[in-house]
């Protein structure tokens, strides 16, 4: 039997992020976009940080 988990009720907001496609194929991220990507993380890591805590 499955131990239900509480539902978490922080969400960050996923940030918009602008890339380009590179001439091989891959993707470019501008500074902008690298650092809101770093925040978001950050965002999601805390909440889940606060909801382990006791």
């Amino acid at each position: 039997m499955a131990i239900p988990t509480p539902a978490i009720d922080c969400c960050p907001q996923a940030p918009s992020l602008e890339w380009y496609q590179t001439n091989d194929g891959g993707a470019f991220y501008p500074r902008q976009s690298h650092i809101n990507l770093q925040l978001y993380i950050e965002a999601l890591d805390n909440c889940i940080t606060d909801h382990q805590a006791p």
